[in-house]
């Protein structure tokens, strides 16, 4: 019987019990919570890449048809960099990267039948630069580019 009760003790005991679900659980929770982090970084980052595209396709939509190559230059500068100061740095990770692109394009939009206005399309497509490259992509996550795009019509000086 003494043997029972003490195999019946060590059974009953709960000691640790709290520190080894905690060690099961808290790996998971943050690979989920890193999740979390670069998703919202992504999101903050397509913004960001929004607002330059827009800002970008304001200002050329408001200078000379077609516009001159000084004028897509700042306007590169806007969508990059959030001014017009070549040196300043980029607004988001990703811009030096060979796969990245910025197009100007120019179509028409018909008014009417006989009135047509100039359009100004500005793409700009960046690859997503994640905190911790590494441990996303040994994990699956790959968020591959961000895309904006913005169209405006020529509205001249």
């Amino acid at each position: 019987m003494p043997m029972l009760r003490l195999l019946n003790n060590i059974v009953r005991r709960d000691d640790g019990v709290s520190a080894v679900e905690f060690a099961l659980v808290m790996p998971m929770m943050i690979l989920m919570l890193t999740g979390f982090v670069e998703l919202g970084r992504a999101f903050v980052q397509a913004q960001t890449l929004e607002k330059g595209v827009r800002a970008a396709a304001l200002f050329v939509a408001r200078t000379d048809y077609p516009p001159t190559s000084a004028n897509l230059d700042t306007a590169r500068n806007l969508a990059r960099k959030g001014t017009v100061v070549a040196a300043a740095p980029d607004l988001m990770p990703g811009w030096d990267s060979p796969t990245a692109s910025l197009d100007f394009t120019y179509g028409s939009y018909a008014v009417s039948t006989d009135v047509s206005l100039p359009v100004i399309r500005v793409v700009a497509r960046v690859p997503y630069v994640p905190i911790m490259p590494l441990l996303m992509s040994k994990h699956g996550l790959n968020f591959g580019h961000l895309e904006a795009s913005h169209e405006q019509v020529h509205v001249g000086h």
